[in-house]
């Protein structure tokens, strides 16, 4: 048996996710598992739109849990929310599973970067 490093761990995650609302509800998310991540894959370099278009919503459907870790919808349901809900909380999966999303750089990072800066 492989050891359970291996696999993508049970551990349930709170995030704050304002859904375009205004309003931030905590929402609970899993990491996401190879297979989900493999589908997404393939999805965002899909030639075909639907395809592609579906992408976010396969991690979305994989991640997004009860406190639980009971997955809350279903790929279907993840296609059909609407754009603004999707983004925040394909965003949330996103930063659960160590991706910054639209991190913004801090000041010291800024000034860093700036080439006058020696």
């Amino acid at each position: 048996m492989l050891n359970k490093s291996y696999f993508a761990p049970e551990t349930v995650f709170e995030k704050e996710v304002d859904l375009g609302d205004g309003k931030l509800q905590k929402l609970h998310f899993r990491k996401f598992s190879g297979a989900a991540f493999n589908a997404y894959s393939h999805a965002v370099q899909s030639n075909d739109s639907v395809v592609h278009g579906k992408a976010n919503a396969i991690l979305i459907s994989d991640c997004f849990c009860d406190e639980e870790g009971n997955r809350q919808l279903t790929l279907a349901q993840a296609c059909a929310l609407n754009p603004v809900p999707m983004k925040a909380l394909f965003v949330a999966v996103l930063e659960v599973n160590g991706f910054a999303a639209d991190k913004k750089p801090t000041q010291e990072e800024e000034e860093q970067a700036d080439p006058g800066n020696t």
